[in-house]
Formats: structure tokens, C-alpha cells, sequence
């Protein structure tokens, strides 16, 4: 299907997909706003192209202090096109307090594939959680943007599994920073590109082309991720950080999940919605207030206590 579509049409979506996604460059001065320094004896492992874990020894005594509880893997899902220097800023937050971290990320091509990529990528990070040395471990999900459609895939995939092996109930909680609802790609990436109405139209139109032209091989995953995302089947408390102007992972969007997780499953779900905060931009804009989110929302459970 992919390889009878006009080339146009593909160029015009990996280079869109490529250009929206980026991190703006107020995300470089993320980085530099949380700089602490990083915590000593830290140790990084490549896995793929995919994959990178960081464990450190130290970190504010916490492993030391309560020994009886087992240390965290945070996955940190990437937004698109992240830079590793400013991924290492939040991953240190999460070291400096005794966490493993594994940093997950895609790019453009393996969004728009799925069935080569993303579905790869979450099959690998399910194996990687479930390998003997990591099975006892608790995880802890720090999503950005298109990352909580990657996380609702590998959530897909742990359902797979028999009840007995599924990584699951080790979900101890979830942070979404500026999440994505696929469903919602072809408005968001539409109004991202260009304040233009009429360019506005025409880009989304090319969008859901694309979708219903590879309906079959791709646009049916991203669906069965959207509903994962809105019927997760994920009981731990989550947090979701988004913003009013934000026109990619929307107020709308991220308020009718948290709807949906509280009303229809029960679940602990907290929001902290900013005024004018850019997409995955919210700790450069308001640091304190954010990193204040996430400090109380961290103390819900023991270990970060």
C-alpha cells in the first residue's frame, strides 16, 4: 500500500512529522533550567537504537534509607526528535533519587510504520522489563507527548501476556507531559505547521489521506492505541501536565482521557493544566510549579518518600 501512494504525499508527511514533533527550542532551556548536577557513579548501557538505560549507585541515600523496597525503572518515553542532552535533564531527576532509567525513544519513520517500528520498539521494551535481573523492579511511566502513544503500545503488549507474566501491576505510576492522542494527529499537526486556516485545511485533509490510504497497516494501530489510552487498563495514579495552548497534545484532548480514566475506571488521576505553556515546554515556563507537581505527586508512593 505504502509503495503505491504519490511520493509527494510521503515527503510532505515525514517532513511534516519531522518539523512538528521536534522539541521547540525553548526545550533546549528545559535542560538548562533543571540543572542540577548529575548524580555520581553513573553508569549508561546502549541496548538498541531504541533503548538506553542509566543506573546510578547514589542518588539522595534513598536505596540506602529503605533497602526493604525495591528500586524503580523509570520509563521515559521520548517526544519526537528529543535531544539526548535535554532527555538526560529529566532522567537525572530521576537518578539523583535512586531510579534506574530507561530511555525510550522513535523517530518520524517509525511512527508513521508502526507495524516496523513503534510495535518493534514496544515489544522490545516489554522484553527488556521482563528479563530476570529487572522482574522485580517496580516501573514508574514518565510519557512526553507521542511517547503516550508509544507507552499505550507497550501497555498493548503486556496485556498479551498471560496474567501471571504481565508487567502490569509492577506499573506503580504515570506521568504524561503534553500526551498525544493519536487519534487527534491530522487537527494537531494541521494547526502546528501553520496559523494559516486555509494551509491549516489543506494539511489535515493530506493527513487523514494518508491515514485512510494505509488504514489497514497503520491507522488501525494507532486507533487500538487510542483506546488503551482512554480505557487504560493501567490502574496506577497518574499525573497529566498539559497546557490551554497547546495545539498538539490539546487541553481537550488530555482532559477527556483524564475524564475517562476517573469516571468510567475509578482510577487516582491528577491535572495541572497551564495558561500559555508551549508543547512539552511546561518546566521551562513554570519550573517551580512543575517540578512542585511532580514532587507531590512522587510522594504517593513509598519509595519517594
Amino acid at each position: 500500500m505504502l509503495s503505491t501512494m504519490k511520493p509527494a504525499v510521503m515527503l510532505t508527511l515525514r517532513r511534516a512529522l519531522d518539523t512538528v514533533t521536534k522539541q521547540p527550542e525553548a526545550a533546549g532551556q528545559v535542560a538548562r533550567t533543571y540543572s542540577n548536577i548529575a548524580p555520581a557513579n553513573v553508569t549508561a548501557r546502549k541496548i538498541n537504537e531504541n533503548l538506553l538505560l542509566k543506573k546510578t549507585d547514589g542518588g539522595e541515600e534513598v536505596g540506602e534509607k529503605k533497602p526493604e523496597l525495591s528500586k524503580p525503572m523509570v520509563l521515559l518515553f521520548s517526544w519526537m526528535a528529543a535531544k539526548q542532552k535535554h532527555l538526560e535533564k529529566f532522567a537525572d531527576y530521576y537518578l539523583d533519587k535512586g531510579c534506574d532509567v530507561l530511555t525510550i525513544k522513535t523517530s518520524p519513520m517509525q511512527l508513521l510504520l508502526p507495524q516496523r517500528g513503534t510495535q518493534v520498539i514496544a515489544e522490545n521494551v516489554v522484553q527488556f522489563v521482563q528479563q530476570e535481573e529487572h522482574r522485580s523492579q517496580p516501573l514508574f511511566v514518565h510519557a512526553f507527548s507521542v511517547g503516550a502513544y508509544l507507552y499505550s503500545e507497550v501497555v498493548l503488549k503486556m496485556q498479551n501476556l498471560v496474567q501471571q507474566e504481565s508487567p502490569i501491576p509492577r506499573i506503580i505510576g504515570q506521568v504524561y507531559d503534553s500526551a498525544v492522542d493519536l487519534d487527534n494527529i491530522p487537527i494537531g499537526l494541521s494547526k502546528a505547521l501553520t496559523t494559516n486556516r486555509v494551509m491549516q485545511l489543506s494539511f489535515q485533509k493530506t493527513l487523514e489521506a494518508y491515514l485512510q490510504a494505509t488504514k489497514n497497516m497503520t491507522h488501525k494501530h494507532y486507533l487500538k492505541a487510542s483506546r488503551t489510552f482512554h480505557n487504560s487498563p493501567v490502574p496506577a495514579p497518574a499525573l497529566f501536565i498539559y497546557s490551554k495552548v497547546d495545539p498538539i497534545g490539546t487541553a481537550d484532548a488530555n482532559e477527556r482521557v483524564m475524564e475517562s480514566l476517573k469516571n468510567d475506571f475509578g482510577y487516582s488521576v491528577d491535572g495541572v493544566c497551564f495558561e500559555d505553556s508551549q508543547h512539552c515546554s511546561h518546566m521551562y515556563k513554570y519550573p517551580n510549579d512543575y517540578l512542585g507537581a511532580l514532587n507531590t505527586f512522587l510522594q504517593r508512593f513509598d519509595y519517594f518518600k
